[in-house]
């Protein structure tokens, strides 16, 4: 198993969604990974929040188990208030249109060590933060994976 493969294919769909190469008018000032903490209270800039985790990860047959790799991903966007919905709205559609082109990828030899699949996606959604200086924006959703 390895969780790190596919836990990369997932980070960079939305690495490159935001970034220079991606199709945003201004690539977003800053990704946050599992384990990172960013913390900037006066909003002067925008940053992206990814978290992934996994659920069941083996299912038991008559014949033995087998892997069967499931989790769930949350990405959130934050940027200063006063801007409008409108950036947000931008950025959640690329890393949507991102994440959902991960299903019509293929296993290749030189492509990704892993393959994911992504499920239902919720959101996005859009709201102020009343305790933080920043407009947020979050989309939620499962994925199956496997690996070679």
């Amino acid at each position: 198993m390895s969780f790190q493969a596919i836990r990369t294919v997932i980070e960079q769909a939305v690495a490159t969604s935001i970034s220079d190469s991606g199709d945003l008018t201004k690539p977003v000032d800053k990704i946050v990974y599992d384990n990172m903490n960013y913390v900037d209270n006066d909003a002067t800039s925008e940053f992206v929040a990814i978290r992934v985790h996994f659920g069941s990860t083996m299912e038991s047959s008559l014949s033995g188990a087998y892997e069967n790799i499931r989790g769930s991903f949350v990405v959130e966007h934050y940027h200063p208030k006063g801007v409008g919905p409108g950036r947000s709205q931008e950025v959640m559609s690329a890393m949507m249109l991102s994440l959902t082109e991960l299903n019509q990828k293929r296993s290749s030899k030189e492509g990704p060590e892993a393959i994911v699949r992504i499920r239902d996606m919720v959101g996005p959604s859009f709201s102020m933060l009343d305790d933080r200086p920043y407009f947020y924006s979050r989309i939620s959703g499962g994925f199956a994976a496997t690996y070679h």
